[in-house]
């Protein structure tokens, strides 16, 4: 029988502009650690340091089913795409993913 799969990470998703949420990220800090202890999760589970904001367009379109495509901001502003391009590299880079 083959080993369970573990969590190895959590991702902060859909965040609010100006929303505070560093007590939720103490939080789940504490409960990764209390299932860490547990053999819940992986022994290198952590938060990840990328996070994804919230996208009001994106989320109705999916709501919906319709297909969604990311785009990119005009200028310098940083969008939801460059967010989980984010996501995508941190994954891509953690160690022992094979």
């Amino acid at each position: 029988m083959q080993p369970l799969a573990q969590i190895r990470g959590v991702i902060f998703n859909a965040i609010k502009s100006n929303m505070d949420i560093e007590v939720p990220k103490m939080r789940m800090q504490f409960r990764i650690n209390q299932f860490k202890n547990q053999g819940k999760v992986a022994k290198d589970a952590h938060i990840f340091d990328s996070q994804i904001r919230d996208a009001i367009i994106v989320r109705r379109a999916v709501t919906l089913g319709l297909p969604v495509n990311l785009i990119s901001s005009i200028g310098n502003e940083a969008s939801v795409r460059d967010d989980y391009r984010g996501v995508a590299q941190e994954v891509l880079a953690a160690p022992n993913l094979n």
